[in-house]
């Protein structure tokens, strides 16, 4: 007689056995007595996890308190809107301009005004209105700007970089001199 294969009696312990293995188990007192066992040790199992389960549920829950809990989450919530505020804070003031300077941060009190005397201008000065056209500069003519131009394009470096061309020359200068020193010390050497 062929016994029961272990895919057989692991569907008769989930329950989706087929009529022929329920029929065999019933006229097999061997594959009976091995399902029993595994089904008796299916069972303790499953007791002692949930006996475990319920162990452990309650050993934490001996130490919980609602109270302590709410604390630490209302600490956490503080915590962490006062370090959003300092973030902003301090983001605000490195975005946001800066007028006063280091010098001026510690104000001296300044003596309170003295009401100015009142000056009258001398007959002979003219007072311009908004009305009036200013003086301006006198315009330079065609060829005295193409000329400037003509200046700055023939420069070889542009008069905003020429302290910076100085530099470097006098850099080339120096390092050109520390080599010849170099390369006489090492003829000298030798």
């Amino acid at each position: 007689m062929k016994h029961l294969t272990d895919e057989q009696i692991a569907d008769w312990l989930a329950g989706e056995s087929t009529a022929e293995t329920r029929q065999h188990l019933t006229g097999c007192s061997e594959c009976a007595a091995e399902t029993a066992a595994l089904s008796g040790g299916v069972r303790r199992y499953a007791l002692a996890v949930r006996q475990d389960a319920q162990r452990s549920a309650a050993r934490s829950l001996s130490g919980f308190s609602v109270h302590r809990e709410l604390k630490w989450l209302r600490l956490r919530w503080a915590a962490a809107a006062t370090l959003g505020l300092f973030l902003a804070g301090t983001t605000v003031y490195v975005v946001l301009p800066h007028e006063a300077s280091i010098a001026t941060r510690h104000v001296i009190p300044a003596p309170l005004p003295q009401p100015a005397p009142k000056l009258q201008p001398p007959p002979e000065v003219q007072i311009q209105t908004a009305a009036q056209p200013r003086p301006s500069k006198p315009a330079m003519s065609d060829d005295e700007l193409l000329e400037a131009v003509n200046n700055d394009l023939s420069r070889d470096v542009p008069r905003a970089l020429a302290p910076v061309s100085h530099i470097t020359a006098e850099r080339n200068q120096i390092a050109a001199a520390s080599s010849a020193a170099g390369s006489g010390k090492k003829a000298r050497q030798e």
